[in-house]
């Protein structure tokens, strides 16, 4: 897990340098179990948010959003504890100054300045304090594999045959950990392709007749080979499109694009409607 959404790693550093200058205003004082009490607080408001989020498959930073108010709460009572104030309050304007400039950057369009990239952990999970105004890639737990960029960048490219000049529809027959319309969109949104998907993994009451229609307005298809899935994954995808398409309906996506594996020995395929 890396904290790499900007304004969390700015509060972690505010945190770790007021923590460093406020150690000698610290040392004297008794802990006590009112102070520890407050300290505790916010720290299990961060602490657990990090921890579901740091489990999960999906660590798009953006869930942890809850806790980051924590995080400010942290940051601010570390802050306090600096002596003498007028470290204190050089501390606070550069945390302010650098929060501002990154609000700024995300709500305006300013020039390309580059960004301040902290080297820490794998080379593939840099923390990074974005000051450009990029959006926010695509987070996976260290050493787990990318399945949904290389998905990505087969709809790409089928995008610029079928569709270069306007967005590319997609259909979702089932639902998968990597195959979903949350997964996908973001990635495809951070990487600037234009993607629209239509879900077809639930479809309890849905007639032949509507999904054949609900087909037809897709231009591609992923349609995953092997199991349904477990738990609700599985139970969803009973009523999915892919365990109701007819063989004629199939047979309107001939055109077999891809086979890219996408977790669990799964593998899903592109499939192409035919001209």
């Amino acid at each position: 897990m890396t904290l790499d959404s900007g304004i969390g790693l700015i509060l972690v550093l505010v945190i770790v340098v007021a923590t460093a200058l406020g150690a000698r205003s610290w040392s004297w004082r008794r802990p006590g179990r009112h102070n520890l009490a407050r300290i505790a607080i916010p720290v299990c408001w961060f602490g657990v948010a990090f921890v579901v989020l740091a489990v999960s498959h999906n660590q798009d930073v953006r869930y942890l959003a809850p806790g980051t108010t924590g995080l400010a709460v942290l940051a601010a009572g570390a802050v306090v504890a600096i002596r003498p104030r007028t470290l204190q309050v050089g501390v606070l304007s550069v945390a302010v100054v650098a929060l501002s400039w990154q609000f700024v950057t995300f709500i305006a369009p300013f020039p390309s300045t580059g960004s301040i990239t902290i080297a820490a952990g794998p080379t593939s999970f840099p923390l990074v304090l974005p000051l450009a105004g990029t959006q926010l890639d695509y987070t996976r737990r260290p050493g787990a594999p990318d399945d949904a960029t290389p998905v990505v960048q087969a709809l790409a490219n089928a995008l610029a045959r079928l569709a270069p000049h306007r967005g590319l529809t997609v259909c979702l027959l089932e639902s998968q950990a990597v195959i979903n319309g949350n997964t996908l969109g973001f990635v495809a949104e951070t990487r600037g392709v234009p993607l629209v998907f239509i879900d077809l993994s639930f479809l309890p009451h849905v007639t032949g007749r509507t999904l054949a229609a609900d087909l037809s307005n897709c231009q591609t298809a992923l349609y995953i080979s092997g199991p349904d899935g477990i738990g609700r994954v599985g139970i969803l995808n009973d009523s999915s499109a892919a365990a109701q398409i007819t063989p004629a309906e199939r047979a309107q996506f001939h055109r077999f694009r891809a086979d890219l594996p996408v977790g669990d020995g799964l593998h899903v395929q592109l499939l192409e409607r035919s001209a």
